[in-house]
């Protein structure tokens, strides 16, 4: 009963498949000027593929940071929080549950610079006591030479560590998260784009470096 459906379905995927892979082809010509095989020629059509799906990627991720990390930073500026005292949890901004932001509070990188975390601010402070604790000692002679200081790592607990942005850097953290000009709709348009630029790309690749084999070939012929 299913089968014809599926079969029909499995079809119109390999008409699809079949239709990107001829849309990404290239065919080259003779090149006997530049004395490049044919692995390089293909190495030459994945990077120039890669840069433009490189570029897709970096439209998707703009959206994606734009329109879900700038929520987490408009929940805490909307409550005022600009101070420890002030400083909001994951569960009172309601995003306690939202992976995406908790990821990116692990690594630091997204909110860097704009937000505060109460507990690793203390932790830092602390860790920052022993450190010169240790200083002290091993100035005093009181430790072992090969003695070192043991670094850690702060460990979020996002049920419990508060979260704020300090009032000067609203500002700054309101302008990095704007949400204005990053439509899903407009990337939607400029991924298109891309992808038509790509296919044109590909199709010229092979005219172009056969100009490049051609300026090489009068290069070495004016050489003669």
């Amino acid at each position: 009963m299913f089968k014809p459906v599926f079969s029909t379905l499995e079809n119109y995927f390999e008409l699809i498949l079949d239709a990107i892979r001829e849309a990404f082809s290239v065919e080259y010509g003779e090149y006997d000027n530049l004395g490049i095989t044919e692995l390089t020629l293909e190495r030459i059509r994945v990077v120039v593929i890669a840069v433009f799906l490189g570029m897709i990627v970096g439209i998707i991720l703009t959206v994606f940071n734009k329109r879900v990390y700038s929520g987490f930073v408009r929940s805490l500026v909307n409550d005022s929080a600009y101070t420890p005292e002030t400083a909001k949890t994951l569960g009172e901004t309601g995003y306690l549950k939202n992976p995406a932001v908790t990821f990116a509070i692990r690594s630091g990188n997204v909110y860097k610079g704009v937000l505060h975390c109460v507990e690793a601010e203390e932790f830092e402070m602390e860790q920052e006591r022993r450190r010169e604790v240790f200083r002290a000692k091993a100035a005093a002679g009181l430790t072992d030479p090969s003695d070192k200081f043991k670094e850690a790592k702060y460990r979020y607990d996002f049920s419990k560590d508060r979260f704020y942005i300090p009032e000067e850097d609203v500002f700054e953290a309101e302008e990095k998260f704007r949400t204005k000009g990053t439509s899903p709709v407009l990337a939607v348009i400029l991924t298109v784009i891309i992808l038509v630029a790509l296919y044109f790309a590909l199709r010229l690749l092979p005219d172009i470096i056969m100009l490049i084999n051609n300026f090489v070939g009068m290069m070495f012929r004016a050489a003669e």
